[in-house]
């Protein structure tokens, strides 16, 4: 009996823990953008996401925090596009259109 218990606990374990969700995906995909990389290595790794240009050459971004580089622009990718929790990622993008930093978080509208 002990032996069925814990293998029922090792399979909910092993169930959970390898189950995505659309924010862990999101969040995974944050963490593989680096500094460096061109718009269309960002954009390959966000396929999908509803995103926007907004071009507003600026040394930190609207929120306030300072960016490592000059940005000549940004983008931003949308988890949901309408969602209320507002989940995005922008990437500020420097003058040869390489990311300067990048930003994940929630919009409270």
């Amino acid at each position: 009996m002990w032996v069925i218990a814990c293998s029922i606990v090792v399979g909910i374990w092993v169930t959970w823990s390898f189950h995505k969700t659309p924010l862990s995906i999101f969040n995974a995909k944050y963490e593989t953008i680096q500094d460096g990389m061109t718009v269309d290595e960002v954009d390959q790794i966000l396929t999908g996401y509803s995103s926007q240009i907004v071009f507003e050459e600026t040394d930190t971004a609207w929120f306030g925090k300072p960016l490592k580089k000059r940005s000549m622009f940004y983008k931003d990718y949308e988890l949901i596009p309408g969602n209320p929790e507002h989940r995005v990622i922008m990437v500020f993008f420097d003058k040869d259109y390489r990311v300067v930093d990048k930003w994940i978080g929630k919009f409270d509208w």
